[in-house]
């Protein structure tokens, strides 16, 4: 989705860790995968690209999706009410918002 004001692209899914990465149509600039979205507020599948300008914007976009991803192994499963509390959550959230 692209918000008109600000010309910034976003997308309002989770990022799990059974989704795959996979180039878009053989490109070194492009990335597409599949996700629930939000953006109307009812989760619906849909497949989602990025392009990049460059073949190195796309990778480091491909290694912080990874590293989010490796990040959520790390989580135990827990009960959603108990997990929102935990000072492990609260870092989590921390290195998300570095990663911005």
């Amino acid at each position: 989705m692209r918000t008109e004001q600000v010309l910034k692209v976003c997308a309002n899914h989770w990022i799990t860790t059974t989704m795959n990465l996979k180039p878009l149509s053989g490109s070194d600039r492009a990335w597409m995968w599949m996700a629930s979205d939000f953006s109307d507020g009812d989760a619906k599948l849909e497949q989602l690209a990025a392009k990049f300008k460059a073949p190195e914007l796309a990778e480091e976009f491909k290694l912080k999706f990874e590293e989010c991803q490796r990040l959520l192994l790390n989580i135990p499963l827990q009960p959603p009410h108990k997990l929102v509390n935990t000072g492990r959550t609260a870092q989590l959230i921390q290195k998300a918002e570095e990663m911005k």
